[in-house]
């Protein structure tokens, strides 16, 4: 089994460096046996992916409203906050904008989108100029931006406040709206229509919500009541768009489309996932990072360690960024 190395560099809060040179660190590897390989047959059929970790922020102030945000190139990684900050992961550079607030992709491969109490502002990272401003009402939770950086789901303090939005052509616009169904958004990797797991809605009465499929005009697709235990936890398109992997209290389930169950694994507490690819896909659980067969929904192994409750990957899955209550961890993947 290939060994784990880790690269660490540790900045504070009160530290924003301009250039970094990380020392080489190595932790201690897991001991072999059932902890670190859940699957024996799977195990050497399935390469591991290689995390070199690059950056630490510890006090950073990282909680699940404030997740960070890469660019669609993969070339810079985001942070809200007052003030929004950034890396240039190419040139190991760090900055700061003269804004605060929640941040997301933009539309354009180095676009930033800074949702503010009183509107939507679009960024040029390369340029670090500001190139657009949208009032609106004050927002709640996080924007969703589509795969390909077209679209963008955003959510006011009211109902009424509920928009899509398009982020191409003519600046940014109203095309559509969710009917007042907020809550956690997944795009289809294609782009022309979303998953919602909605906690108010007009219609729906059940205690879990419900569960939506909406295109970009805010047309509903189809939609069904969702019970507590049912209520999406973390969920996540496999590339194609064929498979979802879908986290509820307990359980793990894979399945067709968004409808068909294919299989469960109970007994398992999901904070969070990502595929790396058709046949591999990495899960964080309660306290530690893990490699999933989602074809057999199976465990081949457990990485290593951490506290992280939430994980954002880059476009091109160069980087993967594990977010803690108080710490932040950027890592580059190899070997995928």
């Amino acid at each position: 089994m290939n060994a784990l190395w880790l690269t660490t560099f540790l900045v504070f809060a009160v530290t924003w460096p301009t250039s970094a040179d990380p020392p080489p660190h190595s932790p201690a590897p897991f001991e072999k046996g059932p902890f670190l390989d859940d699957d024996d047959l799977l195990a050497p059929a399935l390469q591991r992916p290689q995390l070199i970790e690059i950056y630490r922020f510890e006090n950073a102030g990282t909680g699940a409203t404030a997740l960070p945000a890469f660019t669609r190139s993969g070339r810079f990684l985001a942070l809200g906050g007052e003030p929004v900050r950034f890396i240039d992961l190419d040139r190991h550079s760090f900055f700061e904008l003269p804004t605060s607030g929640n941040v997301a992709p933009g539309g354009g491969e180095d676009e930033l989108l800074v949702r503010r109490k009183t509107g939507l502002e679009r960024w040029s990272l390369r340029e670090k100029a500001l190139l657009e401003t949208r009032m609106s009402s004050p927002g709640i939770g996080l924007p969703a931006v589509s795969p390909d950086g077209a679209w963008l789901v955003s959510f006011g303090e009211h109902l009424a406040k509920d928009e899509i939005l398009s982020l191409r052509g003519l600046g940014i616009r109203e095309v559509g709206r969710t009917f007042g169904m907020t809550g956690h958004v997944l795009w289809h990797p294609g782009g022309q229509r979303f998953l919602i797991a909605s906690h108010r809605s007009f219609c729906s009465r059940a205690r879990g919500g419900e569960l939506a499929s909406i295109d970009t005009r805010g047309h509903i697709e189809w939609s069904r009541d969702l019970d507590e235990a049912d209520r999406p936890i973390a969920w996540s398109f496999s590339p194609n768009g064929e498979r979802l992997l879908m986290a509820s209290p307990g359980a793990l389930e894979l399945r067709s489309g968004e409808h068909c169950e294919l299989l469960r694994s109970r007994d398992v507490v999901v904070r969070d996932i990502g595929w790396l690819d058709e046949r591999r896909a990495l899960v964080l659980e309660d306290g530690v990072l893990s490699l999933w067969h989602p074809g057999t929904l199976t465990r081949v192994a457990r990485l290593f360690e951490t506290e992280a409750h939430a994980m954002v990957s880059s476009p091109k899955l160069r980087h993967l960024v594990l977010i803690g209550e108080k710490s932040l961890e950027i890592y580059t993947l190899l070997e995928r």
